[in-house]
């Protein structure tokens, strides 16, 4: 559903008429007569059948070699291997080779099909060289020889007079030779393997050690193109303005890949761009893509990802696939920083059924609390079990409940006149979930507070507690002590609450660090590993009782006796039985007699706690 929409566009800046059909890429598909690739969101070419190459990745070692799945990146080949050519980061293996995009080590090699072997399909299925068709696996060799880099800083005139004069005399036999702009400013950066270093020797002079760099599209306005080398200077003006560049040289061409803020007018040779986006200034990269928790729910729909969204807003249909939780993991990946979150905040419609909104225990509110909300009243039981081990730590700390709107938090707008009059006198909370630490944010704009999640402080007091367990990380979770082995992905669990869209139920693992996903999936959470459990309260309270009963006793004649005052001082009776109800718990804990008050509404419904209870209060509250 709305694919077609979002496959309709064949850059940032063009659209195409929507196919008929997008079918997502598999190894047993049949692939109809006349289909085009699409390997990346952000290019395409326009065709009535389109196969979706984006979901297809992998990579399978070979040894000396490896094989790669057409829709891998060259962010996760490179983050594991170390290969003899590569392309843009932000590319796939597939679409580099389709393309015909410049690579790393194109003073060598020339061309990226120059040195791969293909399983590609164009007709019929074959394997070796690339001759056209979909590229479908790749497989690269991995690079065997130990590489030397070097880099030279100057201005551009002087560095592009210099790589001139290289290529004047004789071949410089450098792996790759490329002038590069970036945030450390304009230099050359060449490699070579170590066994050359005699015969680089006569084109090191001002050279210094330098490291690999890897280009990527940094900035809303991107070119890519090619020129012949002795047209090189034709770049000088636009890599003035540029804000990140890469000219890749070789004897016979120079293939250039420009960043910028600003449009670039007349820049000769160019192939691709991404300018003017039609897209509220998204670059269809794709980076938000695979973070994106609503896609997944949708059968990764990329239609409802921020991506769709932008295209899906440009034909009046934005709300249709907006609905998501505004986790913000897409705003942390896109290189042009929109504000997504901004965005879609216009666009949903969050259904959330607020439908217990009572609290079944009592408020002890402190500077400190432990906070429940809507979102996390049903886990009042771990409210409780944390308030006792904070207590025991010597953490004053009490507990409350703000009644917010769930629908409205999440839009970020709640009632904040509320809250800042709720929170008066609040200097930290405490919450349960990952939910309400996000959302909860917001009261940041009104008041100085600390906002802390449960979860994290009780991974830093129990880092064992991880130990050879795979610990899943919610989407909502921005910032948690690092673990051995983290699943960071939505569960859906609160997605689902959200937009009623369904859950994935795909999540395994050994630990969460979210309530909300352990009730729902049986997943045991660091709160149920870490927390003690609640004592028998309701036997406290019976031996409390006791202990009045024996006190009294024991007092009788003392009360008898005080009876000949009444009428004269009545305050005398009642101070002596107040005196032997708080005696009666003087050597119960602190910790216990908080618990005891805020779970006294569920305890046994007995007339005679209801002062011991008053007494309580009087005694925790200070």
């Amino acid at each position: 559903m709305y694919e077609e929409f979002v496959f309709s566009t064949i850059s940032p800046s063009k659209k195409g008429r929507p196919p008929s059909s997008v079918i997502n890429f598999s190894e047993d598909l049949q692939i109809p007569v006349n289909s085009v690739p699409r390997f990346e969101m952000f290019r395409g070419t326009e065709g009535d059948i389109v196969i979706n190459m984006n979901g297809y990745s992998g990579i399978r070692d070979l040894g000396d070699k490896i094989e790669v799945k057409a829709g891998t990146t060259w962010k996760e080949v490179l983050k594991d291997y170390n290969v003899e050519v590569y392309g843009n980061l932000d590319f796939t293996v597939g679409g580099t080779l389709f393309f015909d995009d410049p690579i790393f080590g194109m003073n060598e090699f020339s061309s990226f099909s120059n040195k791969v072997e293909v399983e590609a399909i164009n007709g019929s299925v074959y394997h070796g060289k690339y001759t056209g068709g979909i590229p479908v696996k790749v497989i690269i060799k991995k690079e065997n020889k130990n590489l030397i880099w070097k880099e030279w800083k100057g201005n551009i005139s002087s560095l592009i007079s210099r790589i001139k004069s290289w290529y004047s005399n004789r071949l410089p036999v450098f792996r790759d030779v490329s002038l590069v702009k970036d945030k450390e400013g304009v230099r050359i950066l060449a490699s070579y393997p170590e066994a050359r270093e005699i015969l680089v020797k006569p084109f090191m002079e001002g050279s210094e050690t330098s490291v690999p760099f890897y280009d990527k599209i940094y900035s809303r306005l991107y070119y890519e193109g090619e020129l012949p080398f002795e047209s090189i200077s034709l770049l000088e003006s636009a890599l003035e303005v540029a804000e990140f560049a890469v000219v890749r040289v070789r004897r016979d061409k120079v293939a250039f890949s420009i960043s910028s803020m600003n449009k670039i007018v007349g820049l000769p040779g160019v192939k691709y761009s991404i300018e003017d986006s039609l897209f509220n200034g998204c670059v269809l990269c794709g980076a938000c893509v695979s973070v994106c928790p609503h896609g997944e729910q949708r059968g990764n729909n990329i239609a409802f990802t921020p991506l769709g969204f932008y295209v899906m807003q440009s034909e009046g249909m934005g709300s249709k696939v907006a609905n998501c939780h505004l986790c913000g993991n897409c705003m942390s990946q896109c290189p042009v920083k929109l504000d997504i979150v901004g965005d879609l905040r216009k666009f949903i419609v969050p259904m959330y059924k607020q439908t217990n909104t009572k609290l079944e225990i009592n408020e002890l509110r402190k500077n400190i609390n432990i906070v429940i909300t809507p979102i996390s009243i049903d886990l009042y039981q771990y409210a409780l079990r944390a308030l006792s081990f904070l207590s025991d730590k010597g953490l004053d700390v009490g507990l409350m409940y703000l009644n917010v709107n769930v629908n409205s938090l999440i839009k970020g707008d709640p009632d904040l006149d509320f809250l800042n009059n709720e929170l008066a006198g609040v200097t930290d909370l405490i919450t349960l979930t990952p939910e309400d630490h996000y959302y909860l944010h917001i009261l940041k704009a009104r008041r100085v507070i600390q906002i802390e999640f449960l979860g994290n402080m009780l991974l830093k007091e129990f880092p064992e507690l991880t130990k050879g367990k795979s610990v899943h990380i919610p989407c909502l979770l921005k910032n948690h002590p690092s673990m051995e082995h983290e699943i960071g992905k939505c569960s859906t669990v609160f997605l689902d609450k959200v937009n009623g869209e369904g859950t994935t139920d795909k999540l395994k693992a050994d630990l969460t660090l979210c309530p909300l996903t352990s009730i729902s999936l049986g997943i045991p959470s660091i709160l149920d590993l870490a927390l003690p459990q609640l004592p028998d309260l309701n036997s406290i309270i019976k031996q409390i009782q006791e202990n009045i009963t024996k006190s009294s006793e024991n007092t009788r004649e003392i009360l008898d006796d005080l009876t000949w005052f009444d009428g004269l001082d009545e305050g005398l009776v009642k101070d002596f039985k107040e005196k032997i109800i708080k005696s009666s718990f003087k050597n119960v804990p602190q910790s216990l007699l908080k618990l005891i008050y805020i779970y006294s509404p569920i305890l046994q419904r007995n007339p005679e706690n209801y002062k011991v209870i008053e007494e309580i209060k009087n005694a925790i509250v200070k």
